[in-house]
This record gives structure tokens, sequence and C-alpha cells, in this order.
């Protein structure tokens, strides 16, 4: 690009009077390219074409504002509104769900997964299962224990099984 007086381009100053000192008239407006021209504001100027093309395209954009804003008011939803909420992803059809047929298994299930990729968390209270648990330990051991040494009474057969009980790994406060 030519420049013409103080650096500034021969287009801006062809256009002012010659009397007229340019860098005190247009100082303001004028500023350094990275590239290091100097660019006056008064050499980007906008045609009346463009300006009207500006303009029609603000006025498409606050009338396309204006139909979702009442659209949004009468609770409906555009096309392409309605598109994106259609196509999401069903989560409830994952691959990684849990099948259960009962509630037990559910639970079951349910307990041993990791939250959010966390590990899956320390059993907080296992004194709430250790009554079902030596039950059913007692029920398990007990013809066993009889097997083996007979000619017991029955509290011996207990002590021995609740010195078991202490360090089997049915036992959920060993587990724990």
């Amino acid at each position: 690009m030519p420049e013409g007086v103080d650096g500034i381009p021969e287009k801006c100053t062809q256009s002012l009077p010659r009397r007229v000192d340019h860098s005190m008239r247009h100082s303001s407006r004028c500023f350094r390219s990275p590239v290091g021209y100097r660019i006056c504001a008064c050499a980007l100027q906008v045609t009346h074409h463009e300006l009207h093309q500006m303009r029609e395209e603000e006025a498409s954009q606050r009338e396309a504002d204006a139909r979702e804003r009442s659209l949004a008011a009468k609770r409906e939803v555009s096309a392409d509104s309605y598109s994106r909420l259609v196509e999401t992803e069903n989560v409830n059809r994952q691959e990684d769900a849990v099948e259960a047929r009962s509630m037990e298994q559910a639970i079951d299930a349910l307990s041993t997964l990791a939250v959010a990729g966390e590990p899956a968390a320390a059993d907080k209270h296992p004194e709430k299962r250790a009554r079902a648990a030596w039950k059913a330990f007692e029920e398990h051991n007990l013809p066993l224990l009889r097997m083996e040494k007979p000619n017991l009474k029955q509290s011996q057969y207990r002590d021995m099984l609740w010195k078991m009980w202490q360090k089997s790994p049915d036992n959920p406060i060993v587990q724990a």
C-alpha cells in the first residue's frame, strides 16, 4: 500500500483537503497494524450496500430470537430443538446396566457397584448383618462339629463354634 503523508495511506490523504493536516485531524482514528502499516479508520469505509446487508442480517437474527422466545412462552419447541431432543442417547438402555430378577439380587448387585468411577465403599455397618451371618454359620458348622467331637454338651459346642466364628472369613466384623 503506497504511503502518503506521515505513513498514512494515500487514499486517506487524497480525500482530505490539502490545507488540513491529516495527522491532527485523524490522529484518534489511526493505529498501527501488527505488520507495521499505519491504518486509518477513514480508509475502512463501509458502502451503503454493505451497511444494508448488515442491517438485514441483524433484523433476521432479531426475528429468529423473537420466534424462539414466543415458542418458549407457548411451551412449544422448534423443529431443530425437537430434533436435538429426540436424537439424544437413551441412557436407560446402556449395556453396563444391572440385571436382577428379585429385590435381593438387585440390592446385592447395586451394593457392589462403584459410584462415578470410585471404588465400592467399604461396609459401614457390618454389625447389622453379624447376627444373621452367625446363625447361618452355626447351622452349617454345628452338625460338622458334632460329627467330629461327639458326646459334648450344647454349651461346649457353642463355645467352640464361637471361637471358630471369631476367626472365620464369614464373620462380617472380621471382613471389615
